[in-house]
């Protein structure tokens, strides 16, 4: 990758929104997301809105799930219009003292600088027997990723540390012709112990 790219938020979005359509992974996470959210959560809090597809997916999957408190850094103006009866939030998640049901993340950990201090932060705003649901990236180099889970049991055993315990896990790989061989996402349910 080059050191000097650079995104705007709409291309950056658009570029989101496209890998949903072309790669089986987005996909298959996608889908993921339909299924789960067919029953209605009530303390969800979704974190990093990016182009609004997760929402769009767990919306549509239930409408009760508009509800959900959803955080982001960086909102789009689009976002922030066309999810106006959702609890849009520009701002990082913190803990929340009230308890929160399910905590959503997908493709965000591997963004952050330190995501089990983040992970740790999500245990500690979940009910008793919440859950978790992430994607970590492996052999993903990107521009924007800061962390690189390269191993799923050094993750695994960090998070059952935080207290969890992993209820399902899905290794999505993306079988690129050019480029890192084991690149994929992992899929992760981890609920509060």
């Amino acid at each position: 990758y080059k050191d000097n790219l650079t995104f705007d938020r709409v291309e950056y979005d658009l570029a989101l929104i496209m890998s949903t359509l072309f790669s089986p992974v987005r996909y298959k996470i996608m889908h993921n997301l339909f299924l789960y959210f067919q029953k209605p959560i009530k303390n969800l809090a979704l974190i990093g809105i990016g182009a609004g597809i997760d929402l769009e997916i767990i919306t549509k999957a239930n409408p009760i799930n508009r509800k959900c408190d959803a955080y982001d850094i960086n909102l789009s103006p689009f976002v922030a219009k066309y999810f106006k009866g959702s609890k849009i939030i520009e701002s990082e998640f913190t803990t929340q003292s009230g308890g929160v049901d399910t905590v959503l993340a997908i493709e965000l950990l591997e963004h952050l600088d330190d995501p089990f201090a983040f992970s740790k932060m999500v245990y500690d705003s979940l009910n008793s027997q919440g859950r978790f649901l992430c994607t970590t990236a492996a052999d993903m180099p990107q521009f924007d990723h800061l962390y690189n889970f390269k191993n799923d049991k050094d993750f695994e055993s960090r998070m059952v540390k935080i207290g969890f315990e992993i209820r399902t896990k899905e290794s999505l790989y993306h079988n690129y012709i050019k480029g890192p061989k084991q690149a994929r996402n992992t899929w992760y349910n981890f609920v509060k112990i």
